[in-house]
């Protein structure tokens, strides 16, 4: 990622019993299930089926977009137990997140 500048932010991450947005086989609004297992997050400011590449550390992983959120003031991600296990945040929600834009959709059909 020489060269690219990323973007910090404070992910959050939703985990089952917090809520609605948390059950697995939640709708998202992409149409996709959610499923906690899954490399994905939920973005107000990249459109959905964005790829995104996150660093935190030595740690990394690719996720898409496929939700909408977080509501929670401050945020830029709701990221899956998933991908909290990959970047090893341990659940805080208050480390920062280096993230890279890796792919944008290619069609409208990819945003549904």
């Amino acid at each position: 990622m020489d060269g690219v500048k990323a973007l910090v932010v404070l992910p959050s991450i939703y985990y089952p019993g917090d809520g609605i947005v948390a059950k697995n086989n939640y709708q998202t609004s992409s149409g996709q299930r959610y499923d906690q297992s899954a490399p994905n997050c939920a973005a107000l400011q990249w459109p959905l089926g964005t790829m995104l590449h996150l660093v935190h550390g030595r740690n990394n992983i690719d996720v898409t977009i496929n939700d909408h959120g977080p509501y929670r003031r401050g945020r830029a991600l709701d990221c899956t137990p998933a991908v909290d296990k990959a970047l090893h945040l341990g659940g805080l929600g208050s480390v920062r997140v280096e993230t890279y834009v890796h792919r944008f959709p290619l069609s409208p059909k990819e945003t549904r």
